[in-house]
């Protein structure tokens, strides 16, 4: 009887002819609409781990996912959640015979309320499997470019110049900025922070940073700039080219171009880097180690050299970076000064040869301030300083493993700034027999990441975009030259 009272109150709330024998259906149907939720839910189940693979994929390869391929999943697992629910409950119900007064009878009400919740969610199953798309889940995002800037230290004198670019930067009649320095000043490291503070600010809404070189490459120059705006270079010739990147950047309005280390004259026009008279929050800012180079060859509005750190400045970094040893072994204290001194000011010496004696005894320290006092000085080239070359040299001397010696100089065989793969390395040291008694790759390979860990360690190295990558520094790559030019192996 209840079951009856169900359907005609269901019936009446229908206000339809049809509604009493729609509602009985519910329980003569009771089995088929619980094997299609069955069938459905399984299916769309595996709708849902397709769907997740692909997701996956996508991410693995860096890919961000459409919000309408998220809400797809949320909702499918919703209602896959729903409809197995109503499945439990089938299971978990009295469904068969029952006893109505004296007479065996099919438990008609619980037949009727679960047929009717599976008809129903039955529908919303196969709605859900039919909004699936799986052709277009993802897209490659647009990642601004990341300046994050270990290496800066906030230096007064180098602060300094840092806010007097950032207020170039913002000056509408200011297009094109140079910085110059000598070599192992610090200038890439300073326009990196200027490009983090920048980009912080909000005066740009990209910026990307290409090293240029003694020998340019307009190309690699061209494809470098293209790829942070997103834009297929698709035709043959550097002109060609050249135009398709002087129409992108000029529908840009804050676009920070960096061209590093400009030795000579390079013409923005050749490359693509035009901007229009009212793109006045969009620049171009030079770097380079010879100073006549940015007003005479490039034509910048604005100069900013960056020359040696404050004495102070220098003392308290190289203290800084020998503290440990010096509370291990107080015997150096007295050295630290001298050493510093002898450093030059300049970073990149006094970070090399901090690195060289941090973990060495005072018998080694005195060493290196006899050297440092009464070396014979050479030039890489008439504008490298040659107490530079000195300081670098001297790390190179003092690197015990003559092998890390031959990794160093085969290092300095490829381009300026460029990624060295480290399992190139492994070939080039097996191939030329680098490695004394190695004779298979899984020993070599673990030869030069231990030779690597070595010459990182004396900042002869950096660290490359990803563990499997190492970088040279420009000044220590053309002191290894020399050495090589010097004293032919």
């Amino acid at each position: 009887m209840s079951c009856i009272a169900e359907i005609g109150i269901a019936a009446i709330a229908d206000w339809t002819v049809g509604a009493i024998g729609r509602h009985l259906g519910y329980i003569f149907q009771y089995k088929s609409n619980i094997s299609d939720l069955q069938t459905e839910t399984h299916n769309l189940g595996l709708e849902e781990q397709k769907m997740k693979e692909l997701v996956d994929d996508a991410l693995t390869n860096g890919d961000a996912i459409f919000e309408t391929t998220k809400n797809w999943q949320k909702d499918a697992e919703m209602i896959s959640k729903q409809a197995k629910e109503i499945l439990k409950d089938e299971n978990r119900a009295n469904t068969g015979w029952c006893i109505f007064r004296g007479l065996l009878l099919l438990n008609l009400v619980p037949r009727y309320r679960l047929s009717t919740k599976a008809k129903k969610m039955g529908v919303s199953v196969v709605k859900i499997k039919g909004e699936v798309n799986f052709e277009n889940i993802s897209h490659r995002p647009h990642l601004q470019s990341d300046f994050m800037n270990e290496d800066y230290i906030n230096f007064d004198s180098r602060n300094e110049i840092v806010d007097g670019i950032l207020e170039a930067l913002e000056d509408g009649n200011t297009r094109i900025i140079g910085v110059h320095g000598m070599p192992g000043a610090g200038k890439t490291t300073l326009v990196k922070e200027v490009s983090r503070r920048a980009l912080e600010m909000k005066l740009f809404s990209e910026a990307v940073l290409v090293p240029v070189s003694n020998t340019p490459d307009i190309g690699k120059i061209q494809k470098a700039i293209a790829e942070r705006l997103e834009l297929k270079l698709d035709k043959e010739t550097t002109p060609e080219r050249a135009l398709l990147l002087r129409n992108k950047l000029q529908q840009e309005k804050k676009f920070l171009i960096i061209l590093d280390d400009v030795w000579k004259k390079l013409n923005i026009r050749d490359v693509g880097t035009v901007f229009k008279g009212d793109q006045i929050g969009c620049k171009i800012l030079f770097t380079s180690r010879f100073e006549r180079v940015l007003p005479t060859d490039i034509g910048v509005d604005k100069i900013f050299k960056v020359g040696l750190l404050e004495k102070a400045e220098a003392l308290n970094w190289f203290s800084s970076m020998v503290a440990q040893m010096i509370e291990k072994y107080s015997e150096c204290a007295d050295l630290v000064h001298d050493i510093a001194d002898e450093c030059g000011r300049l970073p990149i010496t006094v970070e090399t040869i901090a690195c060289a004696v941090k973990d060495q005894r005072r018998h080694f320290w005195q060493d290196v301030l006899n050297q440092l006092k009464n070396s014979n000085l050479r030039d890489i080239n008439r504008e490298v300083n040659e107490k530079v070359f000195n300081s670098i040299e001297l790390c190179y001397n003092y690197v015990y493993n003559n092998e890390a010696k031959l990794l160093l100089l085969v290092c300095s065989s490829f381009g300026e700034d460029e990624s060295i793969r480290i399992e190139e390395l492994i070939r080039y040291g097996m191939g030329w027999g680098i490695f004394e008694k190695m004779h298979n790759v899984q020993g070599a390979r673990v030869k030069v990441n231990s030779l690597i860990d070595d010459l990182k360690d004396r900042a002869l190295l950096l660290d490359g975009d990803d563990h499997h990558i190492v970088k040279m520094h420009d000044i220590i790559r053309d002191v290894a030259i020399s050495v090589v030019v010097l004293r032919p192996l």
